[in-house]
């Protein structure tokens, strides 16, 4: 199994980009030049090509199309004349326009078509993937959901209430009684393309149910004895010296717990009688309505999110720290600190790490049911597809590890 995730670690770190990307120019004359940038000036450019080394005026070249989201929900289309890290100069319908970096949201680069103008997304340069997470797996991110953007996957729900507010939902717990909600509110956002900032609060309240993947340590002692007497109740044989046994085991946080003692009495045809006595663990995760989970409970988090601009001007890393804090009647505060990043490999591609501190986690190579020290730190590798607009696929190491969603 460890071999297997290594494998997948290695296959994809393969997957991420070269310094010196191949760059595509559309000329205004029809032509398609394909190279390596080596030099540029203000007047300009010179490529590596598959016919040698090509130096091009940049008034021969057609500017790139581009659509930009501001800050305050205006879209602008149109040439992108120049582009400095303070600003974007764009000719549009409305004229030529100083756009400053600080008031744009998004820049979406457009695809050029050699029939019918251009059109589509241009996959040959890009600022941002077809994927903002909201979370790493379990852990949330900076970001919340775009607004009126909802998704569903066989766990889950969300919808962007507002681009800065978001509710999700675990449905699936709604089948054993536990109508829970997740808010999430990104209280602070700074910066623009080259670099930007987000912080968000938030929680998830149960109504009732256990915490997903936590749980605690448990010892305790179990014994077994047995005596035989005479009517008269003289000792005749039996084992009353067997030593008490420590017993060891992983618990779900939530699970009922309680030591049981017993003693039987059986009464022999001879007249004899035999007294049996000892003590063991009762324990169980059932979801009935009354035994475990039937109590209300509710996790707190906040999540910090860095995301920059790579240098190769394609995609972004996302640097993502956070911690969350589960508050369960009758247990300590059970706390998670995580570090982690998401890396633009392709526009339709994530790679994702992450190193996360618990104390009541088991990875998912490990038995409960040992006697076994976990942790207290893991790592997690893994990546999230974008099929199309719509469906989402990842794999990750650890549970559960296999992610499918639905946005739209």
């Amino acid at each position: 199994m460890k071999k297997l995730w290594v494998g997948l670690a290695l296959g994809l770190i393969s997957l991420l980009p070269a310094q010196n990307q191949e760059k595509t120019l559309y000329l205004k004359s029809g032509e398609k030049i394909t190279g390596t940038v080596k030099t540029e000036t203000d007047s300009t450019v010179t490529l590596s090509t598959a016919l040698g080394m090509i130096t091009l005026r940049k008034d021969q070249i057609q500017p790139d199309r581009v659509t930009i989201t501001l800050k305050n929900g205006d879209i602008v289309e149109g040439d992108l004349l120049q582009e400095t890290p303070d600003s974007f100069v764009v000719r549009s319908g409305l004229g030529i326009l100083t756009i400053p970096g600080d008031a744009i949201e998004r820049v979406d680069f457009l695809r050029a078509s050699e029939q019918q103008g251009r059109s589509g997304s241009n996959p040959e340069r890009w600022y941002f993937s077809d994927e903002r997470l909201i979370d790493l797996w379990f852990d949330p991110t900076g970001f919340p959901l775009e607004k009126n953007v909802f998704y569903i996957s066989g766990f889950s729900a969300a919808y962007g209430f507002s681009d800065r507010f978001q509710v999700s939902t675990r449905w699936a717990s709604w089948v054993v009684g536990d109508l829970n909600f997740r808010p999430k509110w990104m209280v602070l956002k700074t910066g623009g393309i080259q670099k930007m900032q987000a912080l968000s609060i938030g929680g998830h309240f149960h109504q009732r149910g256990l915490p997903e993947l936590k749980w605690r340590r448990e010892s305790w002692q179990e014994w077994n004895r047995w005596a035989e007497y005479d009517q008269a109740g003289n000792f005749l044989s039996g084992d009353t010296s067997r030593n008490p046994e420590t017993q060891t085991m992983w618990l779900r946080i939530g699970e009922d717990f309680s030591l049981v003692s017993f003693q039987d009495t059986l009464y022999l045809p001879d007249g004899n009688y035999q007294v049996t006595s000892g003590q063991y663990a009762d324990y169980s995760s059932d979801f009935g309505p009354f035994t475990s989970g039937n109590k209300p409970w509710e996790e707190l988090f906040i999540a910090y999110t860095l995301s920059k601009l790579k240098t190769s001007g394609q995609g972004r890393i996302n640097y993502n720290l956070g911690a969350s804090f589960i508050f369960y009647p009758g247990e300590p505060v059970l706390s998670r600190y995580y570090a982690g990043l998401d890396y633009d490999a392709r526009p339709n591609l994530k790679l994702i790490f992450s190193v996360f501190y618990d104390e009541h986690y088991i990875p998912i190579y490990m038995d409960a049911g040992r006697d076994t020290h976990f942790g207290p730190v893991f790592t997690d590798v893994g990546f999230i597809y974008a099929k199309d607009e719509h469906w989402r696929f990842g794999l990750h190491f650890q549970r559960p590890t296999i992610a499918l969603y639905y946005k739209f």
